[in-house]
């Protein structure tokens, strides 16, 4: 967090374990660490590049953009990074592996809930294709 004192999303790389034992690791850029100057440029690179077990967030800009809005069963997350990214877009990463994420285990989201259209989160894309500062 000091080193990219610009961004308020931080995200590192992470590893998927199956209930089978298989695994697949996210997505990686090339370089190593480094700041993406647009959080909407990530969704370019697989919607998982911010994935919430894998991401930390500046407390002060999380106050400042609210927290996940109630009532909805599924794209909390999504929609809080969207909110964050419109105060601040930047995106610092690290290329390295540093969560496992057991998919298998009882707690999961995917064992309770159906994956399904994440209202907020496309409220929250609608929103920012009419922004006329991205391309």
């Amino acid at each position: 967090m000091q080193k990219y004192p610009q961004s308020d999303i931080f995200v590192t790389a992470y590893r998927i374990i199956y209930a089978n034992g298989r695994c697949k690791e996210s997505r990686r850029l090339p370089q190593a660490n480094g700041c993406l100057p647009s959080y909407w440029e990530t969704l370019g690179k697989g919607y998982d590049f911010v994935w919430t077990s894998a991401t930390t967030v500046r407390r002060t800009a999380l106050l400042v953009a609210g927290e996940f809005r109630l009532g909805e069963k599924i794209g909390q997350d999504l929609d809080l990074w969207a909110r964050l990214a419109r105060n601040n877009p930047c995106v610092a990463y690290a290329s390295r592996v540093c969560v496992d994420y057991n998919r298998g285990a009882e707690a999961n989201a995917r064992t309770r809930v159906k994956v399904a259209y994440a209202k907020a989160f496309m409220e929250d894309l609608e929103e920012e294709l009419k922004n006329p500062n991205h391309s």
